[in-house]
Parts: C-alpha cells; structure tokens; sequence
C-alpha cells in the first residue's frame, strides 16, 4: 500500500526491499514533521438583540487537505481546503485554530 504524501513511495532511488523496521524510522520522523492542525467549526447568528454561536464540527487540516466531523450526520468529509467547508456550513461559520494554519492550505483554492 502506498499514500501519496508518504516520502518512501515515490522515491525514484527505491532499489532495495524497505524492512518495516526502516519503514516504521521513515513514518516517525515524517509524521513529527508534519503533525496536522486541529481547528473548530462555530456558527455565529443574530439571536434578538445581539449574537448567539455554537461549535457545530472539529476538524484536522494538512497542507494539501481537511477532515472534518460534525455530529449532524451527513456534515462529514474530507476536502481540498478551507473554503470547500462553505459547501457544508455554509457562509455563517467561523474557524478557530487551536494549533498554527497550514502555510500552504488553500492556495489552490
């Protein structure tokens, strides 16, 4: 099995057969180096004569792309960036960062 964004897989000067000993080095120094960032979803509306919000879904995000989960079923997925969300929260959601943004999440988008 090979994930696209796995520095082994693509690796042009790949001769030898890894041992998962070896494989198992290469995931742990990778993954230390790039953790995803966790970030809430919160909708913010007029409620009589001020504002009332709610967290309405957690998600994780990388540089390439989000997951997201919401307890309201179907309002789960994985997408290609931040502003893809608007397709489910629509355009009345904030997110909060509780780890630093992506540098390069949402620059194709």
């Amino acid at each position: 099995m090979c994930w696209d964004n796995f520095p082994l897989c693509h690796s042009a000067s790949m001769t030898s057969v890894l041992t998962r000993e070896k494989v198992l080095d290469v995931l742990n120094t990778w993954i230390g180096q790039n953790p995803p960032s966790r970030f809430a979803i919160c909708e913010i509306r007029p409620s009589g004569a001020g504002f009332d919000g709610a967290l309405i879904a957690w998600g994780l995000a990388s540089a390439d792309h989000v997951h997201v989960h919401s307890d309201t079923p179907g309002m789960s997925g994985r997408f290609q960036s931040m502003s893809s969300l608007s397709f489910l929260f629509g355009e009345s959601f904030e997110v909060v960062w509780i780890d630093p943004e992506p540098e390069v999440l949402d620059e194709s988008a």
